[in-house]
């Protein structure tokens, strides 16, 4: 038999046998894939072929011509987040990328190259970051910073001179051999000669007199039909032939934000800020109150648009009289100058902003709440609401789109009904919010036994943690509120518990977690103590409840700060504070103080006994299919062997894609092992290696890729096992090739056998078994074919 006749018989034989199996999430194990906010833009520059945008987090170019778009962003290649300027080289085919923390990347056509030298700039304390970018040639570029003027070589990606001013530089051009830069004493100029020592600021010329007020401050700077303009004083100018002169004044309320001048017009954006009685307390305070553009034709007329903008950054023209505007108004918008028509614009397939507080998923839909508090857990009155990400999609709901969410701001936990299609959010501002069949319902003190603060903000009702429990009752953290536990029944009964005495002075509970017993563990915000554990007893019954305080007094705790609480698959408790973690295994006797004290674990962290992860400000906790703990503190993420004593791995900004090292939340999704986690700058997440198994095999166990094509490079996963089973690969002949545990319910192969050679072509057994022993030892379980 032939080759090619042998591989048909294979292949045959996989496919009578069994169905070809994917995977159910876009990426692979052990890759990362970014979920940032592209809704609309903070700047814009522009090539031949595309508008460019920058947002806080990646870049969007859009073509210029079917206006198809692609993204770069961290994951792809970039340095940072936090992006402020940028400017694109249309001679060398660069995109100067300048970051908040004065890094600057240089993108070029195979290569990004990141310039760390303003942030090493040891001589400067103060401010460094990028106000401004101008082309001075086809290879150079100006930078206006908070220390002075530099200027860098685009093709030997090195700084040529720097000018420490002592006062912050907001624009700069250059015109004629001369440098000119505005600061908020007025505006300096230098003659670029090989005679005058630039780096010398005593060689700045000053501009005063000759039209310019005696004391002013400068902002933006623009050439302009061989003219600069410039804003002095909030006013446009004009500076040519050695004379300024007045040529607008913005009306009341109005400030000039931004010039630019890449086409036919000035453009000249302004955003609108005006003071109100604030009805409550009778003081005054700002409000924005919107924004507008103006056009300026070369004989200075202007033509002024304000439907198209709210809240301008930025704005460009384009060749064809298109005006690209990136405002916090959400979308990416254009106006066409000459048909004096505006485009609506669109929003990217993203999240509605990078704001993320907690995550949930269910049946591998993702909600994601965008809240939080201050860190004296006050108000912070975000409005973005909530984001949804089911079968790709993104979406939103909140003010804009759903006026029944119009007195909700700040949500903050997410509980989805273990049965029913029904989700819960708490908010710090108007009770708890019910979504079910694209409906929003809203309890309160009016209408549930939610309760308010007798004492402070007393026309809120402030909900936290919230969690159901066996018997799919949703408990409700109601912190301040006099009896700050309620339960909303799944009969739809409400009830509502005082905490007993001995901790009856404790009303502000947050964080919640329920264990196996169904006791209600609570993270305390208060001194005297750092968790409540909380028993109601029989419902029917009143005055059974238990109630134990959990503080560093009393326990293993080092701190009474608590952030989270999690339950891992053998029940335990595990606690993460502000200064490492603590265990708790105590199953039924949590209320014994004596038994029951917790446990800080001893590891060796670099040959050095110490305990577990302590000083480590632990924010979140999430538990995968192979019982390890995924942790997130404000250095990133420690990933930790079931038991804690082994590191697995470490993810920081500086080894991984993180876009910040704060981690906010962590939720894993149990089918596809993917790792959602929240960060202080977006959302990120990653394949990981384990899934949730259950005591016996699945039906339908998966092997993807299957087939394993000659081209593929990765792990083969072999996920719907038991849990923790032990796996065996053999050849069809029953020669065994590899062995294995499986990862919770899922095992993974590198597609070699002992030696480390790759599986030659042919089909491949998997047989699994279990450790609960409920199925046959060597059951086959799937086959793999290898097509070389």
């Amino acid at each position: 038999m032939t080759n090619q006749n042998i591989l048909s018989f294979f292949l045959l034989f996989f496919l009578l046998s069994f169905n070809f199996s994917q995977a159910q999430t876009d990426i692979e194990i052990g890759e990362w894939k970014s979920h940032l906010s592209y809704q609309a833009g903070k700047y814009v520059t522009q090539s031949d072929q595309d508008i460019i945008y920058a947002t806080n987090w990646g870049i969007v170019y859009i073509d210029k011509e079917d206006h198809s778009v692609r993204t770069l962003d961290k994951l792809k290649g970039l340095s940072n987040v936090g992006i402020e300027r940028i400017k694109y080289n249309q001679t060398n085919d660069v995109l100067i990328i300048a970051y908040s923390n004065s890094v600057i990347d240089l993108v070029k056509e195979r290569e990004i190259i990141t310039l760390l030298d303003i942030q090493r700039f040891n001589n400067i304390a103060g401010d460094k970051r990028i106000y401004d970018i101008f082309l001075d040639s086809d290879s150079t570029a100006l930078l206006a910073t908070g220390y002075g003027v530099s200027r860098i070589n685009l093709n030997e990606n090195i700084f040529t001179f720097s000018t420490f001013t002592g006062v912050p530089t907001k624009g700069i051009i250059a015109k004629d051999n001369m440098i000119y830069t505005t600061t908020d004493e007025g505006i300096y100029r230098v003659a670029h000669q090989s005679n005058v020592n630039i780096q010398d600021f005593g060689t700045w010329e000053f501009l005063g007199d000759n039209g310019f007020p005696s004391d002013y401050t400068a902002r933006s700077i623009v050439i302009f039909n061989h003219k600069i303009y410039v804003v002095i004083d909030n006013e446009l100018y004009r500076y040519d032939s050695g004379l300024a002169e007045k040529i607008y004044t913005p009306e009341d309320d109005f400030t000039i934000e931004y010039l630019t001048a890449e086409g036919e017009y000035l453009v000249v954006g302004e955003s609108c800020l005006t003071e109100v009685t604030d009805p409550t307390t009778g003081e005054l305070k700002e409000i924005e109150c919107g924004g507008t553009l103006f056009f300026f034709d070369t004989n200075e007329n202007y033509t002024e648009i304000g439907p198209c903008v709210n809240r301008p950054l930025h704005a460009i023209e384009d060749e064809n009289g298109i005006v690209w505007i990136a405002d916090r108004w959400y979308r990416f918008r254009s106006y066409d100058i000459k048909n004096e028509s505006c485009n609506g614009g669109f929003s990217l397939n993203s999240p509605f902003s990078e704001k993320n507080y907690d995550l949930a998923i269910k049946d591998g839909k993702l909600w994601v709440t965008a809240g939080g508090l201050t860190l004296q857990n006050h108000f912070q009155f975000w409005f973005e609401g909530i984001y949804s990400l089911i079968n790709g999609q993104w979406n939103f709901y909140n003010t804009l789109n759903r006026p029944k969410l119009g007195g909700n701001l700040d949500f903050l936990k997410i509980a989805i009904h273990p049965e029913k299609d029904i989700i819960y959010f708490s908010t710090f501002y108007n009770g708890l919010v019910k979504y079910e069949n694209d409906t929003f319902a809203i309890f309160n003190d009016a209408n549930s036994t939610l309760g308010n603060s007798p004492v402070a903000d007393t026309n809120r009702t402030k909900t936290m943690g919230i969690a159901f429990d066996k018997d799919n009752n949703l408990w409700i953290a109601n912190p301040t509120s006099p009896k700050p536990i309620s339960v909303f029944l799944d009969n739809g009964e409400m009830k509502n518990f005082a905490i007993p005495a001995p901790a009856s002075n404790i009303k502000s509970l947050f964080d919640l977690e329920i264990d196996d017993n169904g006791f209600k563990w609570f993270a305390v915000t208060e001194a005297s103590a750092g968790i409540l554990v909380f028993d109601e007893g029989d419902m029917e019954v009143n005055g059974d409840e238990r109630v134990r305080a959990i503080s560093s007094g009393n326990s293993a705790l080092s701190t009474n700060q608590v952030n989270c609480i999690e339950k891992d698959l053998d029940g335990d408790m595990w606690v993460g504070t502000s200064d490492g973690i603590i265990i708790f295994e105590c199953g039924s006797n949590i209320f014994d103080e004596a038994q029951c004290k917790g446990t800080r674990k001893i590891v060796e962290q670099d040959g050095i006994p110490a305990y577990l992860l302590v000083a480590e400000d632990v924010k979140a906790i999430a538990v995968d299919g192979a019982n390890r703990k995924w942790v997130g503190t404000t250095t990133g993420i420690f990933v930790l062997s079931s038991d804690g004593e082994e590191l697995i791995a470490r993810y920081n900004t500086e080894n991984s894609p993180l876009f910040d090292n704060t981690i906010l939340d962590i939720e894993i999704d149990k089918q596809s092992g993917e790792v959602f986690i929240a960060t202080g700058e977006g959302l990120i997440s990653y394949r990981g290696t384990a899934t949730h198994g259950g005591n016996t095999h699945q039906s339908n166990v998966l092997v993807f890729p299957n087939p394993v094509r000659p081209d593929h490079v990765g792990p083969i996963a072999i996920r719907g096992l038991a849990r923790d089973s032990n796996v065996k690969i053999t050849d069809i002949t029953g020669q065994l090739v590899f062995e294995t545990k499986a990862l919770g319910g899922q095992a993974i192969w590198d597609g070699r056998d002992y030696s480390g050679r790759k599986a030659a072509t042919g089909v491949y057994l998997v047989l699994g078994t279990t450790t609960k022993n409920l199925e046959e030892p060597q059951s086959v379980v799937a086959k793999i074919l290898f097509v070389n």
